[in-house]
């Protein structure tokens, strides 16, 4: 008999009160035998169990949808809550070897219009010329279903479409402000008929509304006599703007308007003061994160938003650093970055936290004092804490001086079987790296479709995703016959 597995990742709830030992975990399928009549799964006892793969025998099952439940008990004699998930046992997939397509009404299964294909287990990307001629105008439904050397027919699928007017050619433009004079009674524009108006500059003039927002309307009409949708833009109408005579510029704490400290430059720069530059002395600014607050005043008084730039100063750091990363490899953290330049660097301090928080320190490493070549440098961690890992440098100057790296996350899901790199990958293989020798992998797609089996002599293995279509598939590593840990891996090009 063929088994058809199921993989359900289990995540037990914990029992109220103090922490008990789980010594037993069955699941049944659609009907309750009773507290402790359900199948067996094979645990070790322990106080949590999680991401517990569990192998369901589903051949017996009639096609369609059921429910598998999974509950624990502990060694006090208390049982957990009863999960359940639903899921649909399927027929087997069969090769099309028919796909027919109708309009509005059903004709019936086999009655539609016959499209032409090579008999196929999948059949994609097919092109389907549809005749639409006899149609009226308006909108319609077209219907697109299949048939495999089973007799079985898919599901109807339906795509709605509109059969419109041809195209005709606009001859007719408009536009008006604020409130519509009605078709044909708006302001005309000068156009050339064409199937298409594009790029059109209007001149509009505005002197005789009054300052604050409006709105302005756009529409065509073509030789149908039909009207396009109406565009609208809103838009502000500003008082004229002065020659800009003065400006001004502060840190941080506004003194008020005409006490900030004066921009250099002397007489009228017009209505507009692109590109230019001064010079704004920050001598006295503490070192650390500030704002740059610049405003001008024109001839009438009237002063321009105010508008802020932020920035850091900061004195040159002594040791450039151009990366820090951090993945696992098998149950270690390798913790790798590379230097620019150096100066007065004595050490590089690695740190670790559990929460991105309250770090401690976990090793370190010797810095090269001074140097300007290209300097690479690792660490490994060798316990790192099961969950979320995270790590930073800390580089210290010979007088004790010191600065942070950005800090880097890695996560560890209890014991780490193997680890998948270049994952997502964009077409390159991906690299298994694993703990277990002289096992099997095995790659299935969403479906549960198994792919392929690779056998692992080694501990690492390079697996080509060539042949592979865009989509999510999972890793399973199995030994003597046991599942010893699933990953899944993305390919993305």
């Amino acid at each position: 008999m063929k088994k058809i597995i199921g993989f359900i990742i289990l995540t037990l709830i914990s029992f109220l009160g103090f922490a008990q030992t789980i010594n037993k975990v069955e699941y049944f399928i659609d009907t309750d035998p009773g507290f402790g009549n359900g199948t067996d799964v094979s645990i070790t006892p322990a106080t949590n169990i999680s991401n517990l793969l569990v192998s369901v025998d589903i051949s017996a099952l009639n096609k369609g949808f059921h429910n598998v439940y999974l509950r624990s008990k502990d060694n006090t004699g208390n049982w957990s809550l009863t999960n359940r998930w639903l899921f649909v046992k399927d027929v087997l997939a069969t090769a099309v070897n028919k796909l027919e397509f109708f309009i509005d009404t059903d004709p019936g299964f086999g009655s539609g219009t016959n499209v032409s294909i090579s008999s196929s287990s999948n059949v994609p990307d097919v092109l389907i010329p549809v005749d639409i001629s006899a149609l009226s105008k308006g909108f319609h439904n077209i219907y697109l279903r299949s048939k495999d050397d089973a007799g079985n027919w898919s599901l109807t699928n339906r795509w709605l479409f509109v059969k419109d007017f041809a195209a005709g050619i606009v001859n007719k433009l408009e536009y008006f402000i604020d409130t519509d004079p009605g078709f044909g009674n708006a302001t005309d524009v000068v156009v050339t008929p064409s199937g298409n108006i594009s790029n059109i500059v209007i001149p509009v003039s505005i002197g005789s509304l009054s300052t604050g927002f409006h709105n302005i309307y756009l529409r065509s009409k073509d030789n149908n006599g039909l009207w396009s949708l109406t565009n609208r833009w809103l838009f502000f109408k500003d008082i004229p703007q002065n020659n800009v005579q003065r400006g001004e510029y502060f840190f941080d704490t506004d003194p008020g308007f005409g006490n900030g400290t004066a921009i250099p430059y002397s007489g009228s720069l017009g209505t507009n003061v692109p590109d230019f530059s001064f010079g704004a002395n920050i001598n006295s600014l503490p070192n650390g994160a500030h704002y740059l607050f610049i405003r001008t005043q024109e001839v009438n008084g009237k002063w321009s938003l105010t508008n802020v730039f932020p920035f850091v100063k900061s004195v040159p750091l002594p040791v450039t650093l151009i990366n820090f990363a951090a993945r696992a490899e098998g149950s270690k953290t390798l913790l790798s970055w590379q230097t620019a330049t150096e100066i007065n660097n004595d050490r590089f301090e690695i740190e670790r936290s559990n929460n991105g928080i309250t770090f401690s320190k976990i090793g370190q490493v010797a810095g090269a004092g001074n140097s300007s070549i290209l300097l690479s440098y690792q660490y490994y961690d060798e316990n790192p804490l099961k969950g979320n890992n995270y790590y930073r440098l800390r580089q210290v100057d010979i007088d004790g001086r010191f600065n942070y790296s950005p800090t880097r996350l890695v996560n560890f899901k209890g014991n780490t079987y193997f680890v998948i790199l270049n994952n997502p990958t964009s077409g390159t293989p991906i690299i298994v790296k694993t703990t277990e020798t002289n096992a099997t992998l095995s790659i299935f797609d969403e479906s549960g479709k198994k792919i392929k089996d690779l056998q692992m002599t080694g501990n690492s293995i390079s697996i080509t995703v060539d042949p592979l279509s865009n989509g999510i598939y999972l890793l399973v590593l199995h030994k003597d016959g046991a599942v010893k840990a699933a990953e899944k891996f993305v390919v993305s090009r």
